[in-house]
């Protein structure tokens, strides 16, 4: 008996056929969850970074009145 690996513990024990097939790897779930939310960050700053240097011009819901101040409540005769 080799007496270096005395009060080793074994990292693992070696399987038998009646314990049955060895457990799957972990699962990488996690690390697709957080590199899906580190893109979707990095999505959001390069939107936030570009739409900052790119002013949008204001677009007027109404037209502009042309009439005077003082013609403005009156109602325009029908031809």
């Amino acid at each position: 008996m080799d007496t270096s690996d005395l009060g080793r513990i074994p990292l693992a024990l070696p399987r038998t056929e009646a314990e049955g097939p060895a457990a799957p790897p972990p699962s990488r779930v996690w690390l697709w969850f957080v590199a899906v939310f580190a893109f979707q960050w990095a999505a959001w700053i390069a939107w936030f970074v570009i739409a900052s240097q790119h002013q949008v011009q204001e677009v007027p819901l109404a037209p502009r009145v042309s009439a005077p101040a003082a013609d403005r409540g009156k109602k325009t005769p029908d031809p």
